[in-house]
């Protein structure tokens, strides 16, 4: 049996499926959602940067956890059920200041989901990079799934069936959690190379930065896009459709992953996938009305995400293995999806309100750009470190 189709490989990918699911119905409809209850542009961008923000410190301390223990399944299931408990506050609701405790309550421990993720991923695969989208993809498929569905869904019901659609998923994601076995890998800590000594590389500062930018580009998207289609008068089934489009070709280039990884460097596919992003946001940006601009941009999410994803990770595992590999993790999330999540939304909020909604993704592409750069003074680094060292 193959590394991808181990009894472990296949509980993490059930378990991608299901965690992904319920991103795809709570993260793109928790706008509208929010929007029902009559928040305002300033309130729901406060929203997802709160959530964001919670993301600099909790994966930290959850991954040394897990890289102190041993035992990251067991975390990953244990705060999957704290967070589905907690989640049901959304069903008592409705004024800003709750809403947003529970939501807080709610991060607290979802935040944990994604980093021990990943790293149960790369256990499984036995650190075989190639084999990633592979796994990976069923994460995408979970969400293509419940975002499509999602549209026709509060079309039919209602937006305000928010909170009892988002409860059922995160069950779901715990059922999942529970079936992860441990890897059985026994980590040498003491051989391990410093975690801070890592942190202070020039090629590894110049990547978290990258990703910062990258990230923080595509918070705009993630707090907004929802909201700026519904300003354009399309709706939430065709709000949900554009979403999916960009995973369908997400889930595309997961699949073929092993192919292409091995003909090009990471550093390459990263550089491209940086690239890619500016004339991507710029698109949305500058032709919210037009329909097959729209879809271009969405399709070119292919590149921004899963192009750029895979080859973070890739670039990390390279870092920050073995004993390092849940604080690796969760210094990436930290950095990325944490202090970029943050900024990018809150900066957002503040354009959309400020000059235009379409100056948030404005934003987003110039954001990309710094990226870009930031990307390639890592790359640079990378290799003059490498020269020096002989490796």
């Amino acid at each position: 049996m193959s590394v991808a189709m181990s009894p472990g490989a296949r509980a993490v990918a059930a378990y991608l499926f299901a965690y992904f699911a319920y991103v795809g119905l709570t993260n793109p409809y928790m706008p509208l959602y929010a929007d029902h209850l009559g928040y305002t542009a300033a309130q729901i961008g406060y929203l997802t940067a709160a959530m964001q923000a919670l993301r600099i410190v909790l994966p930290n301390i959850w991954g040394h956890v897990a890289d102190t223990t041993g035992r990251p399944e067991r975390l990953m299931a244990a705060t999957a059920l704290t967070a589905a408990v907690l989640f049901a506050g959304f069903l008592f609701v409705e004024r800003f200041w709750a809403f947003f405790a529970v939501m807080m309550l709610v991060q607290l421990f979802v935040s944990a989901q994604a980093p021990l993720a990943e790293t149960l991923a790369v256990d499984a695969l036995k650190g075989d990079i190639s084999l990633y989208g592979r796994l990976r993809l069923w994460g995408s498929l979970g969400f293509v799934v419940l975002v499509l569905a999602g549209g026709p869904f509060f079309e039919w019901a209602g937006i305000g069936w928010w909170p009892q659609a988002g409860l059922a998923l995160i069950v779901i994601v715990v059922l999942a959690a529970v079936r992860i076995p441990g890897s059985g890998q026994v980590h040498d800590h003491a051989a391990a190379p410093s975690f801070w000594g890592q942190l202070k590389r020039p090629d590894v500062a110049f990547y978290f930065a990258s990703a910062f930018f990258m990230v923080a580009a595509h918070s705009a998207m993630y707090a907004f896009y929802s909201l700026y289609l519904d300003r354009h008068g399309y709706s939430k089934a065709m709000i949900g459709f554009l979403w999916a489009v960009g995973v369908v070709f997400e889930i595309a280039v997961f699949w073929t992953q092993r192919r292409w990884i091995a003909r090009a460097s990471l550093y390459g596919l990263l550089l491209l996938s940086l690239a890619v992003a500016v004339p991507r946001f710029a698109l949305i940006a500058a032709f919210p009305n037009s329909l097959p601009l729209l879809l271009v941009a969405a399709a070119l999410h292919a590149i921004t995400f899963a192009v750029h994803h895979s080859c973070c990770i890739g670039i990390l595992q390279g870092w920050f293995a073995g004993a390092l590999a849940a604080r690796g993790q969760a210094t990436y999330f930290s950095v990325s999806y944490g202090v970029g999540g943050t900024v990018g939304a809150l900066a957002a909020s503040r354009l959309w309100e400020g000059i235009a909604p379409s100056a948030a993704f404005w934003m987003a592409s110039a954001l990309c750009a710094l990226g870009l750069v930031t990307g390639y003074l890592s790359m640079r680094a990378h290799r003059r470190f490498a020269d020096e060292s002989g490796a």
